[in-house]
């Protein structure tokens, strides 16, 4: 399964365009994931890496990601990291359907190439294809520079093949009962 790792934006009712870039979030307030999460990780990393880490670059706001989407929605924060299957959560399908104003920021090809740098087999370089999150109007509506990280499953070297298939099949089928980094999709 593929994952991908993005910041989730409205513009505001009072700008002809929002953000287009992270670094343009510098000053605003974003849900950077709960402490300990795999978003909170990812957002952390990215945040580092274009130097917008130091105190009062932005506003911290530690919202798990479902209660994010909301604040963004009701404008009361300005964006939130992403980070998850590609197209699979439906709790972001369903708000690009209700806010208009709701879009994926791309992250920049020198980021990318940063980040992949620095942490080799943690970060690989991905595309969000477009609409992939909404056919009309289509979300995103070009393809989008991103980040994924790679699953794996670690067995022995004498485990049996379909044993190793099977198990992967069941990972993937009870993934949300599991996903203790993302209540929401418990």
């Amino acid at each position: 399964a593929q994952s991908a790792s993005t910041a989730t934006t409205a513009s505001s009712p009072t700008t002809a365009s929002g953000p287009t870039t992270l670094r343009a979030l510098q000053g605003k307030t974003i849900a950077v994931g709960t402490p300990g999460s795999g978003i909170r990780f990812t957002a952390d990393q990215l945040l580092s890496a274009l130097k917008m880490d130091a105190p009062n670059s932005f506003q911290l706001n530690e919202s798990g990601f479902s209660e994010a989407l909301d604040l963004v929605s009701q404008e009361r924060i300005d964006a939130a990291f992403y980070v998850g299957r590609l197209g699979a959560n439906e709790r972001l399908r369903e708000a690009f359907a209700t806010d208009a104003n709701l879009t994926l920021l791309p992250l920049s090809p020198s980021l990318i190439n940063f980040l992949v740098a620095q942490n080799p087999g943690i970060y690989e370089a991905a595309t969000i294809p477009q609409g992939v999150y909404g056919i009309y109007p289509s979300i995103p509506p070009t393809k989008l520079n991103s980040l994924t990280t790679p699953t794996v499953l670690i067995t022995r070297p004498e485990t049996n093949p379909r044993e190793i298939r099977l198990l992967t099949w069941s990972i993937v089928a009870t993934a949300r009962r599991y996903a203790t980094f993302y209540p929401e999709l418990q």
